[in-house]
């Protein structure tokens, strides 16, 4: 964003980590070949996509920016 003047940045609440997680779970368990591990992975799952708000929000602001599943930047470009 050299040459850019910044006027937001931050991670909107579809960015946060428990998204990503769920993301990763279902993108791996067509490949996952374990009975047993297809099951505890759809265990949790399940509690994430139940409570991931809280999954959220026990990681703080920090915690969420740091490992977030994206970022937003709204940037001009100076005249």
């Amino acid at each position: 964003m050299q040459g850019f003047q910044i006027e937001e940045l931050g991670v909107r609440p579809y960015q946060h980590p428990s998204l990503g997680l769920i993301m990763q779970i279902e993108a791996i368990l067509p490949f996952v070949s374990s009975s047993d591990w297809r099951d505890r992975l759809n265990h949790t799952l399940t509690i994430i996509k139940r409570d991931g708000d809280s999954f959220d929000s026990c990681l703080g602001e920090v915690g969420r920016e740091t490992i977030a599943a994206g970022v937003y930047v709204v940037a001009r470009k100076p005249p």
